[in-house]
């Protein structure tokens, strides 16, 4: 397995912390998609909203030292 599309909305959050504790298990680092999600209000100022979900997952996953 080399690529896993995953979000935060898959399951409440378990999809990307149960991929986390699978992916340190077996020591493997396939190339991991996520998305974020944005509503109406949040598009005037975008990137902090993203670089927010962006570490969200980063945390759920706790791949990244």
């Amino acid at each position: 397995i080399n690529y896993i599309d995953t979000a935060p909305a898959y399951g409440s959050n378990n999809s990307e912390t149960n991929l986390g504790k699978v992916l340190k298990e077996i020591k493997t680092r396939p190339l991991i998609n996520t998305k974020v999600e944005l509503v109406p209000e949040q598009l005037e100022d975008m990137v902090p909203e993203i670089q927010e979900d962006l570490q969200n997952s980063d945390d759920l996953l706790s791949l990244v030292k």
